[in-house]
């Protein structure tokens, strides 16, 4: 299949984009899945379900990213006023490019922050990819554009201030005006839903995908079979 042939991520997302009804961030979410199935929860051996070099090219060098992502992306490269202002978007490609950038830079900042230590007892021992850096800054994008606002919000007098300054500059207030933000990274919190978490592979999601696994006749390997149960958070 063209999927098995495939030997980088790029392709293998393209090819799922051409299924009825599976736009770009569907394809993600599927492929996203994949990948935790396969290589994080190690529930299948390595090329049964994507080749291992596809998913290798997921981890640092390919991924496509939602609205939220490439805002916060932005956000960090100098854009806050042109994103949280005037609500500017950017492309996969430029957000690509500053992803990049910040997943080579990540383990200095954490050393620099002094946040190694706290990370790595959430991560559990998965290193921070792509998936995991596009799911960061949507939520980011979301805390600033949302939380921090409503924040202002609150205040009665802030809030005036703020109409006041956002009507002189030609900005949209509140947020959630005609010409604010929008963006899913709210949806999940005013539906009441859990916050985000780095490991997708939780003891509770894995013993469901290990039934799902056997019920479908497949028992895996050895590898899978010695994968060390983890935590729920």
């Amino acid at each position: 299949s063209i999927l098995q042939n495939s030997r980088d991520a790029k392709t293998v997302l393209a090819e799922l984009q051409t299924l009825d009804t599976v736009g770009y961030f569907f394809a993600w979410q599927i492929f996203s899945d994949l990948v935790a199935i396969q290589h994080h929860c190690q529930l299948f051996p390595d090329n049964t379900i994507l080749p291992s070099a596809v998913v290798r090219d997921s981890l640092s060098n390919f991924a496509l990213f939602g609205p939220g992502a490439r805002k916060g992306a932005h956000i960090v490269d100098d854009g806050a006023a042109a994103v949280l202002e005037h609500d500017k978007d950017s492309s996969q490609e430029k957000t690509l490019e500053r992803a990049r950038r910040i997943l080579a830079e990540f383990p200095a900042a954490l050393k620099r922050t002094q946040l190694e230590d706290a990370w790595n007892g959430r991560a559990r021992g998965r290193p921070y990819d792509l998936e995991t850096l596009e799911h960061s800054l949507c939520d980011f994008y979301g805390a600033l554009a949302h939380r921090g606002a409503g924040a202002i919000r609150a205040d009665g007098r802030s809030s005036d201030a703020t109409a006041r300054a956002a009507e002189g500059s030609g900005c949209a207030w509140p947020p959630d005006a005609r010409k604010g933000p929008s963006h899913s990274a709210g949806t999940r919190e005013r539906q009441g839903g859990p916050a985000w978490r780095p490991n997708p592979c939780t003891a509770m999601e894995r013993r469901d995908l290990q039934r799902m696994v056997t019920a479908a006749g497949y028992r895996g390997d050895d590898r899978a079979e010695g994968v060390e149960k983890e935590e729920t958070f």
